[in-house]
């Protein structure tokens, strides 16, 4: 049956150029039964008839004039449209593109002849197709057209993951010949750079077609980049329209964003009363009290968001942060709920080491009962140390997601099918390195001056040491690449893209050159080295070989990193850091190899960033 869409064109069809041959069969009697049926056939035919007549007109124009390339591809551009139409397919138009596209070949370097291939390919095919355009310098492209083709690439560029590429494109699209949607990449390229003013400027610019959707698309952009005169101009245009694509939720952040509070408030008790994501809006709402309002309405709004389920605040971080302004709010039965659930996550937490630990106990006694016994090290840390210092590791470091990314590491439970929250660039680098500097200070607790004597080399002079740290760190960097390389052929998104990369340049941009190089070049590398290679390595290597043992330690140096498209480089690293311990007897050599290749990475960084 065919769509109210494709009955409504072929309506105005009629009414334009009249009834086809088709409405000269016998009449249908309006009153009888199945007339309807009969009316949409009638319909359908005289639509196919209007396209049949279109096509003629295009051969006809194109039999006195067949050098015309844009004849020639407006027909295809056409005729393409029935051929993938959902409203309204013809078996017939797909034939027909067939042949017209070959009709197209013996046009050669024709500017719109290539548009419409490139808009016929997608994914890498598309991508591949716009660089040779632009390096086909025989063509002589119009600013439009070169804009165009730039467009197309920032957009498949965006869908391949590839957002570097895209932004350059979108910046070539919109410098050539800015149009609506050069206007949207660009500004939200700009916002993801960090460069907001720039961003504003752009997105402030009016098209005079600028449609609702687009107009929407703006506001949302520059009120999120604050510019909220702009936003709430755009807000009265599509209010004063009354259109429907703006919805109260929409609304509601615009003004929270604003400060209109009142405003606000109202659109977003409109949104929890229409909308579907109930959880997002009552979270936002509770966002806005937190801001503005006093301790009655910052707890309402609070059991407002409870009441969507458990899942709208698992683990009672919204609930823990009222204490420090409002300390005397009421709990509930819930509240109380929540908080046991918290204590039994910090527990689950920190007795998980022992799913890995307990194994190699039993299997250490295993091995003594055949007479085997392991390595023995100094300092002489056995597997009750071991799991102390992953305990504190792990507490430590979900701890800190628990207080700056909260609504990143519960995103899995809510239940109000968003997209998974990003983690601002500040809160990024307070994990990064407020966690370094708690675990580092909980292994000195934890150890004591064992943590400085396990430094020491006892087969290896510190020359020795620092020689073959630089030595080793070329075969690491050449490992780093070829992972980097395979990676790039199959991840997404890119390693550039990973929250580790993330989180340094996050670290870089907020405590500069010198934050970064300490968190990543010192910190992390004497953190590291000390739980997987010293403490892990050497409680284990007493119950296990050492084969055995360095390939757990390397096994969980890589599972805790997360840089799943870099497992396998982790994993070596962690395997010649824990070989390095062995041969020199203590934990300098691969301190210095970790710190000498981390402190490459921040380098880049810091080069890439001017």
């Amino acid at each position: 049956m065919a769509s109210p869409r494709s009955i409504g064109l072929s309506l105005l069809l009629l009414i334009l150029y009249g009834p086809g041959d088709s409405c000269a069969d016998e009449p249908v009697d309006a009153g009888s039964v199945g007339s309807h049926e009969k009316f949409i056939e009638t319909v359908e035919k005289s639509q196919e008839a209007q396209f049949e007549d279109v096509v003629d007109r295009y051969e006809r124009h194109l039999a006195i004039h067949p050098d015309d390339a844009v004849a020639a591809t407006e027909r295809c551009h056409f005729v393409s449209y029935f051929a993938y139409a959902e409203d309204f397919y013809l078996e017939s138009a797909g034939d027909l593109l067939e042949e017209y596209e070959s009709y197209l070949e013996r046009f050669e370097n024709e500017p719109v002849v290539e548009l419409y291939r490139l808009g016929s390919v997608y994914g890498e095919d598309a991508i591949e197709k716009g660089e040779q355009l632009l390096d086909a310098t025989r063509i002589d492209w119009t600013d439009e057209q070169l804009a165009e083709i730039h467009l197309t690439l920032a957009r498949q560029y965006g869908y391949n993951k590839s957002p570097e590429q895209s932004r350059q494109h979108a910046k070539m699209a919109f410098e050539k010949h800015p149009t609506h949607e050069s206007q949207l990449l660009w500004g939200t390229a700009l916002k993801d750079e960090g460069r907001k003013a720039a961003a504003v400027e752009v997105l402030k610019e009016q098209f005079p077609d600028e449609d609702s959707y687009q107009k929407r698309s703006r506001m949302n952009l520059l009120s999120g980049l604050g510019d909220e005169d702009s936003a709430l101009a755009l807000l009265d245009q599509l209010n004063e329209a009354e259109d429907p694509v703006v919805n109260q939720f929409e609304i509601a952040r615009i003004y929270a964003r604003a400060g209109r509070v009142e405003k606000a408030r109202a659109a977003f008790a409109g949104a929890m009363e229409t909308g579907w994501n109930k959880e997002a809006i009552a979270r936002e709402a509770f966002a806005l009290e937190r801001r503005y309002g006093d301790a009655e309405s910052v707890l309402g709004a609070y059991n407002d968001f409870r009441d969507q389920g458990y899942r709208a605040d698992p683990v009672l971080r919204y609930r823990l942060g009222l204490l420090n302004d409002y300390p005397m709010l009421p709990w509930r039965v819930r509240d109380v709920l929540g908080l046991l659930g918290l204590l039994g996550c910090a527990i689950g937490l920190a007795l998980a080491p022992l799913l890995f630990l307990v194994p190699i106990h039993y299997w250490g006694l295993l091995r003594e009962k055949k007479g085997k016994t392991g390595l023995q090290w100094t300092p002489g840390w056995g597997l009750r140390r071991a799991w102390l210092v992953l305990a504190v590791y792990t507490l430590v470091m979900t701890g800190m997601n628990y207080l700056f990314g909260y609504e990143t590491l519960v995103w899995g439970w809510s239940s109000d099918n968003s997209e998974m929250p990003s983690i601002p660039s500040l809160s990024l680098a307070r994990i990064f390195l407020f966690g370094d500097i708690l675990v580092f200070t909980g292994l000195i607790l934890c150890l004591g001056l064992g943590l400085f004597r396990s430094f020491v080399t006892t087969d290896w002079s510190v020359t020795k040491a620092v020689g073959m740290a630089l030595v080793f760190v070329i075969p690491v960097k050449i490992l780093a690449g070829i992972n980097d390389g395979v990676a790039g052929m199959f991840q997404s998104p890119p390693a550039d893209t990973s929250i580790l990369t993330e989180m340094l340049n996050a670290a870089l941009k907020h405590y500069g050159p010198f934050g970064l190089i300490f968190g990543v070049a010192i910190m992390t590398p004497l953190i590291e080295e000390v739980i997987f290679r010293g403490v892990m390595l050497t409680a284990i290597v007493k119950y296990i070989p050492f084969g055995w043992a360095n390939a757990l330690q390397a096994f969980a140096f890589m599972i805790v990193h997360e840089h799943y498209e870099f497992f396998p480089f982790l994993f070596c690293f962690g395997l010649i850091c824990g070989y390095l311990r062995k041969e020199s007897g203590g934990l300098l050599p691969g301190i210095l190899l970790h710190a000498f290749h981390n402190g490459l990475i921040a380098l880049g960084l810091i080069i890439f960033a001017r």
